[in-house]
């Protein structure tokens, strides 16, 4: 994703996206020769058209940081598939293995959770999106807690993606390790090699399961999934 800026932003610009998207996912760029100056940002989205929309309130969001005047109409240069670029959930499960390496263990299950509601929330919002009803828009912001475990997480999940979360062959192994991840955070909760190895696992099951629920609810909107 390249977004044209002034030459006179690029500073400005660099300060607002460290703190906005942090050091890995942008570029801010010198022209060639005459060309105009730029900012790139890496977006997960499953198409050129959602990568606009998804870059448009993270520009934004940059640039009021920056203490920019608003652009109201941005130049998007080019949309790009990056290849090999992780994703904002995926970091997570690769610290969440380091944590376990390191024998950290109850931070690595706060992290295999925080791996799971990161994916499930940008599931929820991209079908959401996509459906374009006002209430499909408002749906994903209905929900208390993105680990679906509350009372309205499932119904929300089984409306925009056409299967309750529940039905997941890995959801009791998954809900136990929810348990475990509020215990830690709330109680300061201590856990074995073998329990945050549970909990990574179930993490990983439970992205999988909802991967594959947002492929066949997007192939019913007439869209890809990422990476398909």
């Amino acid at each position: 994703m390249v977004i044209e800026i002034g030459h006179d932003e690029r500073v400005a610009i660099e300060y607002g996206a460290i703190r906005v998207v942090g050091p890995h996912d942008h570029m801010v760029l010198l022209p060639w020769e005459d060309g105009p100056s730029t900012v790139h940002l890496d977006v997960p989205a499953p198409d050129a058209e959602a990568a606009i929309e998804r870059a448009k309130p993270t520009y934004a969001a940059i640039r009021e940081r920056a203490e920019l005047a608003p652009d109201e109409r941005p130049q998007f240069l080019t949309v790009g598939r990056v290849a090999g670029v992780v994703t904002p959930w995926d970091r997570y499960i690769l610290e969440a293995e380091d944590l376990r390496e390191q024998r950290l263990f109850a931070l690595a299950v706060v992290a295999a959770q925080m791996h799971c509601e990161h994916f499930i929330r940008y599931a929820l919002e991209t079908v959401a999106a996509r459906d374009g009803t006002p209430l499909a828009k408002l749906a994903p912001g209905l929900v208390r807690s993105w680990s679906l475990t509350d009372r309205n997480g499932p119904d929300i999940f089984e409306a925009l993606l056409g299967v309750r979360p529940t039905k997941a062959q890995c959801w009791e192994d998954y809900r136990a390790h929810v348990h475990r991840r509020n215990e830690i955070v709330h109680q300061g909760g201590e856990v074995t090699a073998d329990l945050a190895s549970n909990s990574v696992d179930a993490a990983v099951d439970m992205v999988r399961f909802v991967e594959s629920a947002l492929e066949g609810a997007l192939k019913r909107r007439g869209r890809t999934a990422p990476g398909s």
